[in-house]
């Protein structure tokens, strides 16, 4: 089960994503990196199929270099979720790929901004057990004005109180 969490506070963006590459039942690795750093500030953590995620993110991640070095200009991390969005549906009419992704980063105008589906929020998240237990939970323990070093209590409180609604 995949896992996306992008959290946007006052001067920090954070990515969660679980590291289990699994297909199934089975579990073939427990130490797997989902998050891509695409540029010095924008970062994609992805889910879905290990070739798919693997491949998708790796093309992303060149084209965004190339249009640095073409352009002397990076892109910022809106313009780099709606380069994303546009080559995803492309490759749905053509190849598909099965990939959910979240993209975070910090624009010097705009500051920290995480993006899911083109959208942003104060916090984001993709997968199954994200799907209605994060929704339900992190309003009661995120705040958007938290400390980054407090950031990581209220995970752990969310994480607490998901384990005890949904044991593993």
């Amino acid at each position: 089960m995949d896992i996306l969490l992008g959290l946007v506070g006052k001067d920090y963006v954070m990515t969660v994503a679980d590291r289990a590459q699994a297909r199934s039942i089975v579990v073939f690795k427990h130490d797997e990196d989902k998050i891509f750093q695409l540029d010095s500030n924008i970062l994609m953590a992805t889910a879905g199929p290990q070739g798919d995620r693997a491949n998708f993110a790796e093309y992303i991640q060149r084209n965004i270099q190339l249009y640095k070095y073409r352009n002397d200009l990076p892109l910022t991390t809106k313009g780099a979720a709606n380069f994303t969005r546009t080559e995803l549906a492309t490759f749905l009419r053509k190849k598909p790929y099965q990939v959910n992704l979240l993209m975070a980063g910090y624009d010097k105008k705009s500051g920290p901004v995480s993006v899911l589906h083109g959208l942003s929020w104060e916090y984001a998240q993709d997968g199954v057990r994200c799907s209605w237990i994060w929704v339900l939970l992190l309003p009661k323990h995120f705040r958007p004005l938290l400390q980054e070093r407090n950031v990581s209590r209220a995970g752990k409180g969310v994480d607490e109180e998901m384990h005890q609604r949904a044991p593993d």
